[in-house]
């Protein structure tokens, strides 16, 4: 994505950098918004971000829908569990739990999961 125009990414949001897209936004850059909100479903763009922002509340209707379809997206697809702990609790609430919602350094091995320095723990 080759950006024209200035977007300044050095302000600062919620106490740190903006993401991209608000950044994009608050430059009215909404060729550029609206190209980031059609990156691949599972990248994560923070359209729920932007539509907290005062950007978009200056944004052209085709931009809030994009953002609106973007934030359901984003926010219905499972997160990844932090810890074996939310892994297991929920696996026993009924959740499943296929490969892609392992914790982070953690793979299935033949119903075991193999973590980092060797930890392994059986996945009933």
């Amino acid at each position: 994505l080759r950006l024209q125009g200035s977007i300044d990414l050095s302000a600062e949001w919620c106490g740190r950098r903006p993401p991209l897209l608000v950044a994009a936004a608050a430059a009215s850059r909404w060729d550029v918004v609206l190209r980031l909100l059609r990156q691949p479903e599972e990248m994560t763009v923070g359209a729920a971000a932007f539509l907290d922002s005062p950007a978009a509340l200056r944004a052209p209707p085709q931009v809030l829908e994009a953002a609106s379809a973007r934030r359901q997206l984003e926010e219905s697809r499972a997160a990844r569990p932090r810890t074996l702990i939310e892994y297991f609790a929920r696996r026993h609430a009924g959740e499943v739990m296929g490969i892609d919602l392992l914790p982070h350094g953690f793979e299935l091995d033949d119903g075991t999961l193999h973590g980092r320095g060797g930890i392994q723990v059986m996945d009933m």
